[in-house]
């Protein structure tokens, strides 16, 4: 059982630390734990919201890690925009979970075809920037801000970035916290994790995107259970930038 998509109290928005963290995942059974916390990026790294020194960050996970039976991985969710410099951490950490949250003028949650246009226009012009091993994150969670959780639909855009996650070997993370909100589907819906199979892509990895200890490893039975539905005999996780299979 693995968690790669995991916040602390080092994100402003989760309420515990990483010891009470690691200390609940040990106690559920989870093998493979990955502390990613937000670090967001501006345009300098002094406009930047995110958890301020990433040494003291490391330092914290790297103490705790060696407390209990388990593997601890270092990453961060990295909020990557084209306009920014998105290597800046490189080097660092095992891996990253690369999410697109917000862009240039993004239009309201109330026009979604212009929201997802103006969505997958960004990712795109991010995800070439784009140096070190990790996953896209939570691909389509936009839909729990658009009025009636209105989907992403197939369109040539959104097979331009899943090419472009297969060429530049990215992973796509299966992120279960959509199963916890009203629309009852995880990130990014199957069809999607489908269509990145379809053009090659491999790398699947599974995460809560768990803000509470009570949120980990939440909904990865039915993760799981799509994967296996879409023939995948193994998923990933990503230590010191390799990529390593779990068969399941």
């Amino acid at each position: 059982m693995i968690d790669l998509h995991v916040h602390t109290r080092f994100s402003p928005d989760a309420e515990h630390t990483i010891e009470e963290v690691v200390k609940t995942a040990a106690k559920r059974g989870i093998k493979i734990l990955g502390i990613s916390d937000h670090y967001e990026l501006g345009p300098t790294l002094e406009e930047a919201e995110n958890f301020g020194d990433p040494l003291l960050y490391l330092e914290e996970i790297e103490r705790v890690s060696k407390e209990y039976p388990l593997k601890v991985l270092k990453a961060v969710e990295l909020g990557i925009q084209s306009y920014t410099d998105n290597s800046i951490l490189n080097g660092a950490f095992d891996y990253f979970i690369y999410s697109v949250h917000e862009g240039p003028d993004f239009p309201n949650p109330t026009e979604p075809e212009k929201l997802w246009k103006a969505y997958l226009e960004e990712s795109i012009a991010a995800v070439r920037t784009l140096k070190f091993p990790g996953f896209f994150g939570h691909l389509d969670f936009l839909r729990r801000f658009i009025p009636g959780y209105a989907p992403l639909e197939p369109s040539p855009l959104l097979d331009e970035l899943l090419r472009l996650l297969v060429k530049k070997e990215l992973g796509l993370e299966i992120n279960t916290s959509g199963l916890r909100r009203e629309f009852k589907e995880v990130n990014p819906q199957p069809w999607i994790i489908e269509r990145y199979l379809s053009f090659g892509g491999k790398y699947l990895t599974i995460g809560s995107d768990a803000h509470r200890t009570e949120d980990l490893g939440k909904g990865f039975d039915e993760a799981l259970k799509i994967v296996k539905s879409l023939g995948v005999k193994e998923i990933f996780y990503c230590e010191d930038g390799n990529f390593i299979p779990i068969p399941i």
